[in-house]
């Protein structure tokens, strides 16, 4: 993390894999990819003497795991090195520590430069700030009412700035022609309060007389990770933008 200041100490650096398991402010959206903790209960439509629909309750069929949460608990315990009951219990707490981020966020309007569920070292509900102050009060009294709560202050941009900046085309002019089609995409990550540029990893560098000095080599020409490190300085020079510039493989299915 790029944090300067630790309001609770957690280290909460994510995987890729470990984002699809993580809540992300979009704007004002959420989703959530855990279960939940109701239990499996079906109502079915039926229309009753008058003609008019009502809820009939279903009794679920024994072992029945309707909204597979068995499962994911299983495959939760194996990537997080944690017992399925441990599983589970983050899947019913995962709602509650999602209305008090909400929480939170609306209380550092201004400030909010990410926000979601980490689950390495420790489990609980993340938020990172811009700046070095501390936070609200209202938040100030939250983690101390929930040890499961983490902030992190030292980001250098909010989550709207860095979705304004991707949005601006003009921000990612530095980037010469001749690698723009070499790209495998672009995103932020709140984790590191940065635009993430990346390179094709599949795509090998242009060959060149040998006889050219390393240090003149077109970035095209360059080792990918040699690219991807001059690439994240042009980019920054350019904008005075936080960005990160990495190696990743083509989405084809798009």
């Amino acid at each position: 993390m790029n944090a300067t200041t630790r309001i609770t100490v957690r280290a909460p650096f994510m995987t890729r894999f470990q984002v699809v398991w993580t809540l992300i402010a979009i704007a004002s959206l959420f989703s959530t990819g855990c279960g939940s903790d109701e239990s499996a209960v079906q109502t079915n439509p039926s229309a009753n003497s008058q003609g008019t629909e009502e809820n009939i309750y279903v009794e679920p069929e024994e072992n029945e795991d309707t909204l597979g949460i068995v499962r994911e608990a299983q495959h939760y315990a194996s990537d997080f090195g944690v017992s399925e009951e441990e599983a589970l219990g983050r899947f019913n707490r995962s709602d509650e520590l999602t209305a008090m981020l909400q929480e939170i966020v609306a209380a550092e309007t201004g400030r909010v430069a990410g926000w979601g569920l980490v689950h390495e070292p420790e489990f609980g509900g993340w938020v990172y700030l811009v700046g070095d102050a501390e936070p609200t009060t209202f938040t100030v009294g939250l983690l101390a009412q929930n040890d499961d709560l983490f902030v992190d202050t030292g980001a250098k941009r909010t989550f709207a700035e860095l979705k304004a900046a991707m949005a601006d085309q003009t921000n990612f002019e530095a980037i010469p022609v001749s690698m723009r089609d070499r790209l495998a995409g672009r995103w932020i990550d709140v984790w590191s309060n940065s635009i993430v540029v990346a390179i094709d990893q599949d795509e090998p560098p242009v060959p060149i007389d040998d006889t050219v000095p390393v240090a003149d080599l077109p970035i095209e020409s360059m080792d990918l990770p040699q690219a991807a490190e001059a690439l994240e300085a042009l980019l920054e020079q350019a904008t005075g933008l936080p960005f990160t510039v990495t190696l990743d493989t083509r989405d084809i299915s798009n």
